[in-house]
């Protein structure tokens, strides 16, 4: 037996007669309540005045689950009441995943069905495409729904047989119920939103799309590979989330001195001006490092002039620390006294508790940058490493004076 919701789904009141009954689950000889499947969930209701719990398919058999235990028996007429408002809700969001789906067909690529399904809040659907699901796509969703719904497109449904469905190419299929149910199937239900969306589907549906009310778009993710889950909402929950999303948009506009129409281009600008600051900021930054770097204490080897220090001016990050050391090699070069060519080595080393420590070496100061952090983290544990030119490292468990000093013993000139 299968239940009528879906062929009569504007039925919220019937009788029928108890053919079975087992403690708190009751099997009618009909029914109207929707037994959950396909993403939609089971009606709620109540059967002899008592509360419906759940309403499930078992082995083609309807079975309700009560509340509680029955005083009816098996035989006897009683009376099911169906919940209006959650399934007209149900009735509206099944819908629009068709209209939503519907949309996608015309824009989206290589369009697929992998599914949906529907909670108290939302409703979500879920694309395979080759399209990329941005947010402009997610407007033009939106906005082909909303047109749809406002175009009152009349909805209809028949069975057919499965042969001849799967061979439409109007008709959108869920892969999962085409390899599943459909599989053994002789016939199919159709559900045809007139001119614009034709779908295999047992679920219950509104007779014109303008009974659907206004749709709105929540989110998208992605559940799978090559899959694209949109998330929208009729309904409540719609309503409320267009009216924060409003009220946002004004509260934004007002603060920024603009109106709404003009929001983006206003917001452009801003960020425009940021990124402007913020390049300043870091060309200035870099300068005081730089700086900085050129004031370390120098020590001169045979081969090298090493310059070992900390940066106190402006916090400095490791790697931003380690730019301006490579710049410094890059700039500098120096002389022994008798002036032949001498190589440069720049090391920076972090104000933290655990400080890092960054080496920059050219070639001609024959210091091998990665030897010098390997003695480090030997001596004081932390990590790192890195090649001749360039390393740094990490974690040390000592202060930077400590790290500091050790690195002017290695760079006393050889007696």
């Amino acid at each position: 037996m299968q239940t009528r919701a879906p062929e009569d789904p504007t039925v919220r009141e019937f009788t029928a007669t108890v053919t079975e009954l087992n403690k708190q689950t009751v099997t009618l000889d009909h029914t109207y309540f929707y037994d959950e499947s396909g993403g939609q969930p089971p009606d709620t209701g109540t059967l002899g005045d008592i509360q419906v719990t759940d309403v499930q398919s078992v082995n083609d058999v309807i079975e309700h689950t009560l509340a509680s235990t029955p005083t009816f028996d098996t035989g006897d007429t009683v009376t099911g009441i169906i919940d209006d408002e959650f399934r007209t809700y149900c009735m509206r969001a099944h819908t629009a995943s068709h209209i939503i789906y519907g949309a996608g067909r015309r824009i989206l690529d290589e369009l697929g069905y992998g599914g949906f399904g529907i909670d108290s809040e939302k409703i979500r659907v879920d694309f395979t495409t080759t399209t990329s699901i941005d947010d402009q796509t997610l407007i033009q969703l939106e906005q082909l729904t909303n047109q749809t719904v406002w175009e009152s497109r009349d909805i209809t449904w028949e069975t057919v047989p499965t042969a001849e469905a799967t061979t439409r190419e109007d008709v959108a299929f869920n892969t999962k119920t085409e390899e599943g149910v459909m599989s053994s199937a002789d016939s199919v239900r159709l559900v045809d939103i007139d001119g614009w969306d034709v779908a295999a589907c047992g679920g219950t549906h509104v007779a014109n799309t303008n009974a659907v009310g206004p749709v709105t778009v929540l989110d998208r993710s992605n559940p799978g590979e090559g899959m694209t889950r949109v998330e929208f909402a009729v309904g409540p929950t719609g309503i409320d989330r267009r009216a924060t999303q409003h009220h946002a948009l004004r509260e934004t506009a007002m603060t920024l001195e603009t109106n709404i129409t003009e929001l983006s281009d206003r917001a452009t600008a801003l960020r425009n001006e940021r990124d402007e600051l913020d390049s300043r900021v870091n060309d200035l930054e870099a300068k005081i490092v730089d700086s900085a770097i050129t004031d370390f204490e120098s020590t001169q080897t045979d081969t090298a002039v090493w310059r070992i220090g900390s940066i106190t001016e402006i916090a400095v990050a490791a790697n931003d620390a380690g730019e301006a050391a490579k710049r410094a090699i890059e700039s500098r070069s120096g002389n022994n006294d008798e002036g032949t060519p001498r190589g440069s080595v720049v090391v920076v080393v972090g104000t933290d508790e655990r400080p890092f420590v960054v080496i920059a070496a050219d070639d001609a100061s024959e210091v091998n940058a990665g030897t010098v952090i390997d003695e480090l983290t030997n001596r004081y544990g932390g990590g790192g490493g890195g090649g001749p030119s360039f390393a740094q490292g990490g974690g040390f468990d000592a202060s930077a004076s400590t790290i500091r000093s050790a690195l002017h013993e290695w760079s006393q000139p050889s007696s």
